[in-house]
């Protein structure tokens, strides 16, 4: 397991399940989003950076309102 470090922009936590697949490594994300910090945002997308500083998106999500 290892520790996630949060952007500049702050507010936002997350829950991180990594899972080994046959088919590769699977991610399961859990995120409370805060009404305030959704406005003007349209979609989310996780950011996996290697220990080189490659960053590739590995997924995205919308904030659905309730």
């Amino acid at each position: 397991m290892q520790a996630m470090q949060p952007t500049p922009r702050g507010g936002l936590t997350a829950k991180l399940a990594v899972s080994e697949k046959k088919w590769g490594t699977e991610l399961n994300l859990g995120v409370p989003v805060h009404h305030g910090l959704a406005r003007n945002v349209k979609s989310y997308d996780i950011v996996v950076t290697t220990h080189d500083g490659l960053q590739q998106a590995v997924g995205s999500w919308e904030a659905r309102r309730r």
